[in-house]
């Protein structure tokens, strides 16, 4: 199955329009319509892998000749950085990114200064910190404070759309599993939420 080929198949099945793919995987429009008609014979690999990790995130993926779309797959990323990306990936301007056990000081730069873009374009944030945390990059009235004894052990995880992402370290390196399953997101969602309606307001910012 040759690319555009896949491309046209995929949108489809994920009923995204030429615009909110190429919205989602960082491309241009016209790119996106001018793979789809042959109007570029051999499209630059950093678009194609754009687009790819786009459907992939949707639960899209090719296998030999044939498309399919998954209920449930799996991403490993290895910097915080590239889970925004798929977010961004996966979700729209408008929607929730939920980020339970945050600490913004543990953000790098880049993926500092990438938050900060997705909050202009609209996506919208709520995260829970350790009790006393007051280093926060949003309003205060998007996170709320919970124990510290709950924070000790833990890394930070996001849900977003039908995904949930966790960090773990392994032998000093970083690294950031991401299941895609409506289910379990439901559930992690869920877990959220009661930390969320349990914490407390952020104050002393």
């Amino acid at each position: 199955m040759k690319f555009d080929e896949f491309l046209r198949a995929g949108r489809a099945l994920t009923r995204l329009s030429q615009k909110e793919i190429a919205d989602r995987a960082g491309v241009g429009v016209v790119t996106v319509a001018n793979i789809e008609r042959e109007a570029v014979k051999n499209p630059d690999m950093e678009t194609v892998n754009r687009l790819r990790a786009c459907l992939a995130g949707l639960g899209i993926v090719q296998n030999g000749n044939s498309i399919e779309k998954q209920a449930i797959g799996t991403r490993v990323y290895n910097q915080y950085i590239d889970v925004l990306s798929d977010v961004m990936r996966t979700i729209t301007p408008g929607e929730e990114i939920l980020v339970h056990c945050g600490d913004d000081r543990r953000s790098s730069p880049a993926a500092i200064e990438k938050i900060r873009e997705m909050r202009e374009q609209g996506y919208r944030w709520r995260c829970t910190i350790e009790e006393g945390n007051t280093h926060i990059l949003g309003d205060i009235t998007e996170y709320v404070w919970i124990p510290k004894d709950f924070m000790a052990s833990a890394q930070v995880s996001l849900i977003y759309g039908n995904s949930y992402a966790q960090h773990i370290t392994s032998d000093g390196l970083d690294y950031f599993i991401v299941l895609r399953s409506a289910d379990h997101a439901a559930v992690q969602r869920a877990q959220f939420e009661y930390w969320w309606s349990n914490g407390k307001k952020v104050e002393g910012r």
